[in-house]
């Protein structure tokens, strides 16, 4: 097994350097990051997934998987399986996490109605960083959840119908 990953390695190596010495279009990311962005004086968590394969570019679709109340960013990864999706569709998979598991998408999802958070300007201003960082097409962006995070992926569409193409439920996991 040792001298097997040697010689991925070795040939990992040469392949890098058969380059024409000139840096890269863009610098190389690892496939899954894990981000931060502070709205309303709250600190929001998120996890992307962009496929390697993708090419520079490429402008993929983006895709905002929401979980259900009590569902973190790796649950959802784990139940929907959208980081393998995402690499056999070129698309990006990104994983917001709810305020205390989850979502003021207004008239359900626990205490997150009652809450005062702003999840669409989270969301909203979520999607501008990916789709500038991650260069997605802002044409394509999509949202999805259970539970909850259905219910919000349906509100984010409904109020950024500009910023959304389209919204649809997951099944419960």
């Amino acid at each position: 097994m040792r001298a097997l990953r040697v010689a991925m390695t070795v040939a990992a190596v040469a392949l890098v350097a058969c380059g024409d010495g000139s840096p890269p279009d863009s610098p190389l990311r690892p496939a899954v990051q894990q981000g931060e962005l502070t709205v309303d004086g709250q600190l929001r968590t998120y996890r992307v997934f962009a496929p390697t394969t993708l090419e520079a570019g490429s402008r993929p679709p983006l895709v905002l998987v929401l979980g259900g109340v009590g569902n973190s960013a790796e649950n959802m990864v784990g139940a929907t399986e959208f980081d393998r999706q995402a690499s056999i569709g070129n698309f990006i998979a990104a994983y917001p996490e709810g305020l205390d598991l989850t979502w003021n998408a207004g008239f359900c999802c626990a205490s997150g109605t009652t809450s005062g958070v702003d999840d669409v300007a989270f969301l909203s201003q979520l999607i501008d960083r990916l789709v500038s960082e991650h260069d997605a097409d802002p044409e394509r962006v999509y949202a999805t959840g259970v539970s909850a995070g259905a219910m919000m992926a349906y509100r984010l569409a409904c109020e950024r119908p500009g910023q959304i193409a389209g919204g649809a439920p997951w099944p419960e996991p």
